[in-house]
């Protein structure tokens, strides 16, 4: 039984690991934000950027961890029959919703394409909310943790829309 929990919180770990490596890795790709914050002011909406920053790692981490929790709970055989079926679709949108997250950061940031980057963040944002719900009944922690992450991407798009707002 050790061996099967050893591996269950590796797969969590190393699934964690990764998400919040590729989001610090677009982050490194993408450029400066700082073109963007000079031109536009957003007072106290925005943080300041090195907050940003680790917020999206640690969201991203946390993203990455909840779907490791569902991936080792299959790998163990505790999740089948309907809950697999429902567990794979939720992973299906977990991968849509990594995609659609990263993108929003050199789209809004960098690009400075506003209005791409708020459907880009809403989409995202249907994308956790989907995952979650089907998560939901094979393992309620990953559906919390993912749901946690919806409130951060509904932070980004408020950020957003305020930006729009008041271009």
């Amino acid at each position: 039984m050790s061996t099967k929990k050893s591996l269950f919180t590796n797969i969590s770990l190393i699934c964690g690991i990764a998400s919040a490596a590729i989001t610090v890795l677009i982050f490194f790709i993408s450029g400066s934000p700082f073109d963007m914050l000079h031109k536009v002011d957003l007072g106290n909406t925005l943080p300041p950027i090195w907050v940003w920053g680790i917020s999206s790692a640690v969201f991203s981490f946390l993203s990455g961890y909840a779907a490791g929790i569902l991936i080792g709970n299959m790998w163990c055989g505790k999740i089948v029959g309907n809950n697999e079926i429902s567990a794979y679709r939720g992973l299906i949108c977990f991968v849509a919703l990594i995609f659609l997250s990263n993108l929003h950061y050199p789209l809004f940031f960098v690009a400075e394409r506003f209005l791409i980057s708020l459907t880009v963040a809403l989409l995202a944002i249907v994308c956790a909310i989907v995952c979650a719900v089907f998560w939901a009944k094979p393992s309620p922690l990953s559906s919390v943790i993912i749901s946690v992450y919806a409130l951060w991407m509904i932070y980004v798009s408020f950020v957003n829309i305020c930006l729009i707002i008041k271009i």
